[in-house]
This record gives C-alpha cells, structure tokens and sequence, in this order.
C-alpha cells in the first residue's frame, strides 16, 4: 500500500512536470494502494470476505505492476 501511495505521487509529480504518460499509472497506483489497504483492514479484522478481497488486491497489484514496468528507466516505478 505505501509503495504504491508513493508511485501515485510520484506519477502525480511527473504529470506536473509534463509526462503525460504517467496520467494512467497515477489512477493505477492510487487504486492499487487504496485496495491494499482494505485488504490489509478486512484480513487483520478476520472478515468474511478476506478472501474475496485479497484475490481482487493480488489482481490489481499484478496489472499495477505491469504499468510500472513501462516504465523500466525510471527508479521509482520500478521499486513499485
């Protein structure tokens, strides 16, 4: 979730400065670690759905990581 809190405002960093090509990786990584967190919140509360949730985090995390490695020069995203 961090990691991907930081992505979202580095690409939101980028954008200011002009990338324009970041513009999808900034909602990427903003869902991205927004469903981290819940997942993280509905597994430590031992929810019924931890599961469920946790399939949906490990799917937008693989397609959040795949918008990272469009970027492979760039440090940042390649850590996310």
């Amino acid at each position: 979730m961090m990691e991907c809190e930081s992505c979202a405002r580095h690409c939101a960093d980028m954008l200011r400065k002009g990338e324009a090509k970041h513009e999808k990786t900034l909602g990427t990584c903003a869902d991205c670690g927004d469903i981290c967190g819940v997942a993280a919140k509905v597994v430590a509360r031992r929810g019924p759905m931890a599961t469920t949730i946790c399939e949906a985090c490990a799917a937008v995390c693989d397609r959040c990581a795949s918008a990272c490695e469009g970027f492979p020069a760039d440090e940042h995203m390649k850590r996310c």
